[in-house]
């Protein structure tokens, strides 16, 4: 007779804990590039950042804790060919044929592209906030 509480390794499960934050609370810049890459320059681990005392030795190690990091936006970005949107949707490839011209708004978070009307031939203007998918791990790799 099994002991009740007996665990066996069928039973076992390992999760891994992946923290992840907004990118804008967690990145120093970021800037578009290419057709289309959202690159930043983001902390490794927010937890060593922190300093009281300013010296080389506080700067070094902090900057030590940061990464330019690049993402793929198609990885992240489709289009709604019905409303001619943008819409988060992975391995959306909204850049290879729909959508160009992107630029980041005033407010740094949300990008506008011009997205190709499959209906009239035209453009339409398209945005999404970048903060509403796009993360950092505690690597400081951008992710959505």
């Amino acid at each position: 007779m099994q002991p009740k509480h007996a665990i066996t390794a069928a039973a076992i499960t390992v999760m891994t804990h992946v923290t992840t934050a907004a990118f804008n609370t967690t990145c120093a810049w970021w800037m578009l590039s290419g057709q289309v890459s959202l690159t930043g320059y983001c902390v490794v681990d927010p937890t060593t950042t922190t300093t009281t005392t300013i010296t080389s030795n506080t700067i070094n190690n902090f900057f030590s804790h940061w990464t330019v990091s690049t993402l793929d936006l198609n990885h992240c970005i489709g289009v709604n060919p019905t409303a001619n949107a943008m819409v988060w949707k992975p391995e959306g490839n909204a850049f290879k044929t729909f959508c160009s011209a992107c630029s980041m708004q005033s407010s740094r978070l949300v990008m506008q592209c011009h997205c190709a009307n499959i209906a009239t031939g035209g453009t339409t203007s398209s945005s999404v906030n970048l903060n509403d998918r796009v993360y950092t791990d505690e690597q400081g790799h951008l992710s959505c």
